[in-house]
């Protein structure tokens, strides 16, 4: 689904959030400054119209980047005002470390880091800190994830 959404983002010219852009780019910077104040209005109110939400990673319950699929490190990358998300997730390159396995020797693996950024007007420390335990947890046992979804899973952590 990821990579057919993608693939039409870089492919479609017209319609959606593309569309709205083409059509923005040309317009004089006051135009602008009053279509994008009405917009964050929209956005206050949640009246947002569909046709700009469904393309915009900002209205989803996490924004995530791949920074390594252009050789660059994960970041904290900055939380906004504007959209749904209050979860950000930057994935950065995949290099080689060494580890120490559940055995206790040493393992030379492959490794990816990430930035995670949360917006605290969502939830309380507790919440995502319990939250980020269950991440981890799936992460370490990701045979966990083909499960399906209505059953129960014994997280253990």
């Amino acid at each position: 689904q990821v990579v057919g959404k993608v693939h039409k983002a870089r492919t479609e010219k017209s319609g959606g959030a593309n569309g709205a852009m083409d059509i923005l780019k040309i317009m004089p910077r006051w135009f602008l400054m009053l279509f994008f104040w009405g917009l964050k209005t929209l956005d206050f109110y949640g009246k947002v119209p569909a046709v700009l939400k469904e393309d915009d990673p900002n209205f989803a319950s996490v924004f995530l980047t791949n920074l390594g699929s252009i050789q660059c490190p994960s970041v904290y990358h900055h939380l906004n005002n504007y959209g749904t998300n209050s979860i950000m997730i930057a994935i950065g390159t995949m290099h080689k470390a060494e580890k120490i396995a559940a055995d206790g020797t040493r393992q030379v693996r492959d490794v990816v880091e990430l930035g995670i950024t949360l917006d605290e007007r969502v939830a309380d420390g507790f919440y995502f800190g319990r939250s980020l335990k269950i991440v981890q947890h799936l992460m370490s046992h990701p045979e966990l994830l083909d499960r399906p979804l209505k059953e129960a899973i014994d997280l253990d952590c």
